[in-house]
């Protein structure tokens, strides 16, 4: 037996239980003490209490280390001074030991005659990595915070949001609405329309013909043919990260997702990142954190208050080799994670992200819901499972996000400026010449109820979209030579070309609406007041193209609307989701509303973030799903 154990039989814990972690930590090749705390044998403090015990030393509830020491190292260490100033000139020293260093620490024997082990420093005392994570950023805050909110904007500031649009963008874009606001007055009224007619079809069409070309990829739900197995020993280490800010209803639902997980607890290294003025989900995260080791970072006091932020203080921190982000509402799929570290390893090195499916499991719970689903069910079964089989670059959703740490750490993480960081990290990636892949297993996550808060949301996507828009628009040069002129044509359509099309979907609704309800009222022998404007602009020598392009871009944005949302219904199974489709042109045109109002508010509250509320849905179990989800309305 380790001596990391034996000695816990001091204190109580029977032999035999002891044995059996011993033996599972000589399975997985992982540290003894790391499989005892992942069983809910002991607890964290528990067991360096029993270990200050043991070693004849201090135990601190509630250290304070020195400030100004850099907090990364530290935790990576495991040691760090002692504040003079709270714990007296006899305490110098607070250390939490992990693995080797304990191994170390526990082989001196402490002589009970002394009351100090020969070889300890002069005033060493013990904290639980808990504490001594918390002392440590406490100490630090200050350093973190700025890391968090300015690493990328210090190293590349061309990549972040940070400081908005550059001096030259503004005058173009100056440029360009003057142009558009003079067209009407310089040129004859049917000409100026059709200029702005065929502008909105390039824009459109490319989008258009860029979603159906994902339909003829076929891909899967669920894979089908997996990549070599895994034994447990030769898994990575894995970190899941999980930025939470009150969200109290739903943490045990998350915690006991993520224990359902299918992955070597030793193997897991889970952070949650609460905010400082949140007590309530730290205290209610609290138990699970305690029973299974997973381990509360509070975010230092700072700004932006975004999710990337949060995401940027534990990035340094994690201990995996490789990462994934969930969301608090998030149930996922319990081999996700296995999965995910087969795929890495049989992948190329330059693979460094994998991009998992997501889908909507309270679609009953109303209309928007449901076709929330709908939605969820083309972007990510087709449309981006479809583009990564292409080689094309997507955003990268929200959530279920999986990389290799080490690349993610070299890319400076997320843009905390960014309010869809998500999406702009996938499109940094591809400018740094590295890959997604599509991951074919599925996390489940609560659509917003009703529309005050679906709308936030969405305003906040479409913000965002516009902002990595003008990220990588700063050098399109430089970015299209990197990346290729296809495939930064692509990170403008998925950006930019996403909030101009939901812009302008009024219009195409209009004209479709006109071109289906006008011979349905004629057939009545009512004459519709548009008919008359139709007869008018037709009249024009550019009518003919001006209504023509209208058309072609209506009936591409109903193929490219409707296709990929059917295909990913069937893909997904879920028949149900059939009667949401007539409903999507209505969907949509709170879809522009939103996008609108996410030009807005780019120019007056560019970082600002709309929190999306969860736990208020009913959550229907489904096939593989680790959680039953009550009904909490």
């Amino acid at each position: 037996m380790p001596a990391t154990l034996s000695f816990l039989m001091e204190a109580g814990v029977p032999a035999s239980e002891l044995r059996e972690v011993a033996d599972a930590a000589r399975r997985l090749e992982a540290c003894p003490v790391a499989v005892l705390l992942k069983t809910g044998v002991l607890d964290g403090p528990g067991y360096y209490r029993a270990l200050a015990s043991h070693l004849g030393l201090p135990y601190l509830t509630d250290p304070s280390v020195l400030r100004g020491l850099p907090g990364e190292s530290a935790i990576r260490g495991g040691h760090a001074p002692l504040a003079p100033e709270r714990h007296g000139p006899d305490l110098r020293m607070l250390a939490a030991p992990q693995g080797a260093a304990l191994a170390r620490l526990v082989d001196i024997v402490a002589p009970r005659s002394t009351g100090r082990a020969p070889g300890f420093p002069e005033g060493l005392a013990l904290t639980d990595p808990q504490r001594f994570e918390a002392a440590v950023i406490e100490a630090d805050a200050a350093r973190i915070a700025q890391q968090a909110a300015h690493a990328l904007a210090d190293r590349h500031p061309r990549f972040s949001f940070l400081g908005g649009a550059w001096s030259w963008q503004k005058r173009a874009a100056v440029v360009v609405v003057t142009l558009l606001a003079l067209l009407p007055a310089s040129l004859p009224v049917d000409l100026a329309l059709a200029l702005i007619s065929v502008l909105i079809c390039l824009v459109s069409t490319f989008l258009a013909l860029l979603r159906i070309a994902a339909c003829h990829e076929r891909v899967h739900v669920s894979p089908k043919s997996r990549p070599p197995p895994l034994p447990d020993a030769q898994l990575p280490d894995y970190s899941i990260v999980v930025a939470l800010y009150r969200e109290t209803a739903v943490v045990d639902q998350l915690c006991a997702a993520i224990a359902a997980i299918d992955y070597p607890p030793a193997r897991l290294d889970v952070i949650f990142v609460v905010e400082a003025d949140d007590p309530q989900t730290r205290e209610a995260l609290m138990p699970h954190a305690q029973r299974h080791g997973y381990r509360i970072l509070v975010a230092p006091e700072g700004k932006p208050r975004t999710k990337p932020r949060a995401l940027n203080v534990a990035l340094p921190l994690a201990r995996g080799a490789h990462l994934v982000i969930f969301d608090a509402e998030d149930i996922p799929e319990p081999g996700q994670l296995r999965l995910a570290a087969e795929t890495f390893a049989a992948a190329e090195p330059d693979t460094v992200c994998l991009q998992a499916r997501l889908a909507i499991d309270n679609d009953a719970d109303g209309i928007l819901p449901g076709c929330f689903a709908v939605e969820y069910a083309a972007l990510f079964d087709v449309i981006n499972p479809g583009s990564l089989r292409l080689g094309l670059p997507v955003p990268l959703g929200g959530t279920s996000n999986h990389f290799r740490i080490a690349a993610l750490r070299a890319a400076c993480g997320w843009d905390a400026w960014n309010v869809t960081e998500d999406a702009d990290l996938g499109l940094r990636l591809a400018h740094m010449r590295l890959h997604t892949a599509d991951l074919p297993a599925t996390t489940w996550e609560e659509a917003p109820l009703r529309l005050r808060e679906w709308h936030g949301q969405r305003k906040r996507w479409m913000k965002g979209f516009l902002q990595t828009a003008i990220t990588h628009t700063r050098d399109p040069l430089r970015a299209a030579r990197a990346m290729g002129c296809l495939h930064y044509l692509v990170v403008l359509a998925s950006t930019f070309g996403a909030v101009f099309s939901a812009m302008a979907y009024p219009l195409f609704f209009l004209t479709g609406l006109a071109v289906v309800a006008t011979p349905v009222l004629l057939t009545l022998a009512i004459e519709p007041v548009w008919l008359g404007w139709i007869h008018a602009g037709l009249a024009g020598p550019y009518g003919i193209l001006i209504f023509a392009v209208a058309g072609v871009t209506f009936c591409l944005g109903v193929a490219a609307t409707l296709g990929p949302a059917l295909i990913g219904i069937v893909r997904r199974g879920r028949p149900g989701l059939l009667a949401r489709l007539p409903l999507l042109p209505i969907y949509y045109l709170l879809v522009s509303a939103a996008a609108w109002c996410a030009l807005r508010e780019l120019f007056t509250d560019a970082s600002g973030w709309h929190k999306t509320p969860h736990g208020a849905g009913r959550r229907r179990l489904k096939p593989g799903l680790p959680v039953r989800c009550q009904d909490r309305r």
